[in-house]
């Protein structure tokens, strides 16, 4: 089974990211989340796709090791 992480902090962006990929793949598992949500859950969970909103160079530093630690 397919797994994709959606983190976006925007949530009626990744609610519509959710809703085409689920139309699209209807056996993928689809993990969605806000930045909040990335850095509190500490469970290390498979993820074969990640969708990650960057607002920022700055940001995207700090996002992507949060991610690599959380998938």
């Amino acid at each position: 089974m397919l797994t994709i992480a959606i983190v976006e902090p925007h949530t009626l962006y990744r609610l519509g990211l959710a809703r085409l990929l689920a139309d699209t793949l209807p056996s993928a598992k689809l993990l969605g989340m806000d930045y909040t949500s990335l850095e509190i859950q500490a469970e290390r969970q498979r993820c074969d796709l990640l969708l990650l909103s960057v607002p920022s160079v700055k940001a995207s530093y700090t996002l992507l090791s949060t991610a690599e630690r959380r998938f």
